[in-house]
């Protein structure tokens, strides 16, 4: 899946990155002929190039062939394959929070450095197979296999936001200087002394408000904010990859390659979406156990020295399940929150909150709705190729036939 933690959606290489003056969301990427991109939002992939299994990688941003059916910009992948010799490696990436220096914003808050830690073990081997008498000269039968674990500890970058204190929740906002300064945050209600009448608050908007942690810092030590915070969750993920190539012939080759990605991916700042300010943890983290599976059949037979044909079937499956932690953080009944939506008791998710709009005048609390248990974000996508190649003389001329849903 597109890996990245309580973050935006451009969460890999082809969403932050453009080519030719395009949209970030114009990169397309392969894997051995497979969709790699996410199509949900095209700024992610479905499948991760891993670099310990990586043969050959390519960008392209002009002069396609026939065989690139989509673009502007397009990267390919081609993974590693095994040869007549055995070969294998064993690997471990390590990074942890003590060797990093403090940011500048941590240490003007006096806050410690973020505990983050990475530890990607990993392996992969390689050679020939025989089966019996097959392959006993070891040239017609040969694996790969990869896989890597990661162990890691992410963080979710300050969070920095507006929030009340409890007097503010009661209706007492005689001391609303103290919130900070930004928009109107800071501003003092119209009734006597900033205190607003019992039986003027509204219940819904009450409950909304408890779902808000408190103050934690003093908004003068934080640039005007009075909650700063940067959350760690540990978010695992297993890589597998193997490929199985074949010498049919002189002529006639074929191959077989698998990935396999399984991810336990939290949200706890919002599903998908992350606001550059202001924006608090929800109430109750989202979790998704992601998996991506994607699989290449390749044949390619050369005819005579001038003619040679390849087949591609391709297919990517991706499956985000966002499930939320507690349910009953976010209940409209458990919190007491007195009001249905439109779709009335089939969706007991509390509303967001969003008291500025799109400006600075309070916290923004937000999460889609949708979860009934599950939101799910299931996607398919299956591929064919024909290219067909021909030489005549000191030209070349490729044909192309691509199919993708």
């Amino acid at each position: 899946g597109e890996f990245q933690g309580g973050g935006s959606n451009n969460q890999s290489a082809i969403g932050n990155f453009s080519a030719n003056g395009g949209r970030t969301a114009s990169l397309d990427i392969t894997i051995d002929g497979a969709p790699g991109a996410d199509p949900g939002c095209n700024c992610a992939t479905s499948v991760n190039p891993n670099t310990e299994m990586v043969q050959e990688f390519k960008v392209l941003s002009s002069s396609f062939s026939a065989e690139y059916a989509k673009g502007p910009n397009s990267m390919t992948v081609v993974t590693k394959s095994g040869g007549r010799d055995f070969h294998g490696s064993a690997f471990l990436y390590f990074r942890d929070f003590r060797l990093n220096s403090n940011e500048w914003f941590a240490n003007k808050i006096e806050r410690d450095r973020v505990e983050n830690k990475f530890v990607y073990p990993g392996f992969t081997l390689s050679g020939p197979l025989s089966i019996g008498n097959f392959n006993k000269n070891r040239d017609k039968l040969f694996f790969f296999v990869g896989y890597e674990y990661y162990k890691q500890t992410l963080d979710t970058g300050f969070v920095r936001s507006w929030v009340p204190d409890q007097a503010m929740r009661n209706g007492d906002f005689s001391n609303a200087a103290s919130v900070g300064s930004g928009g109107f945050v800071n501003k003092v209600p119209n009734f006597p002394g900033g205190i607003v009448p019992g039986n003027l608050i509204d219940p819904g908007g009450q409950a909304l408000l408890n779902t808000l942690p408190f103050p934690n810092i003093d908004p003068a030590q934080s640039g005007g904010w009075n909650y700063v915070d940067n959350l760690l969750v540990d978010q695992p993920n297993h890589q597998f990859l193997t490929r199985l190539d074949w010498n049919i012939s002189d002529n006639t080759k074929a191959f077989v390659r698998y990935n396999l990605q399984r991810e336990t991916q939290p949200f706890v700042i919002g599903l998908w979406w992350r606001n550059g300010q202001r924006q608090v943890p929800y109430p109750s983290a989202v979790t998704a156990p992601n998996r991506s599976d994607s699989i290449t059949a390749s044949l390619t037979h050369v005819f005579d020295p001038t003619l040679t044909s390849e087949t591609i079937l391709a297919f990517t499956y991706i499956d985000f399940p966002n499930q939320f932690e507690d349910r009953n953080a976010i209940s409209r009944q458990a919190l007491g929150y007195p009001y249905q939506g439109v779709y009335g008791q089939s969706n007991d998710q509390i509303p967001s909150i969003d008291p500025g709009g799109w400006g600075d005048n309070g916290p923004l609390l937000y999460n889609p709705g949708g979860f009934d248990p599950i939101l799910f974000a299931t996607k398919w996508q299956y591929a064919a190729t024909q290219n067909l190649t021909k030489i005549w003389g000191t030209h070349t001329a490729k044909f192309g036939v691509f199919w993708e849903r």
